[in-house]
């Protein structure tokens, strides 16, 4: 797991790859006694081409009630 940061916290980025060509990319992120999950999933080839998105996501996640960037 690497490290992902998400709306300041440090959280962990997961990605597995199944037998069948799909993806799944998950951060697991630690927040006030709560785990919070963001996943994507899909054909490998797809979810390689949407980790900038996926990224960009991840960085506009807010925990305090504002809006992301």
């Amino acid at each position: 797991m690497a490290p992902q940061e998400v709306a300041g916290v440090e959280g962990r980025l997961l990605e597995l790859m199944g037998p069948s060509e799909q993806t799944m990319l998950v951060a697991l992120v630690p927040h006030e006694g709560f785990r919070w999950f963001f996943k994507m999933v899909g054909p490998s080839s797809l979810i390689e081409q949407q980790k900038p998105a996926f990224d960009r996501f991840l960085r506009s996640v807010r925990f305090d009630g504002t809006a992301g960037d």
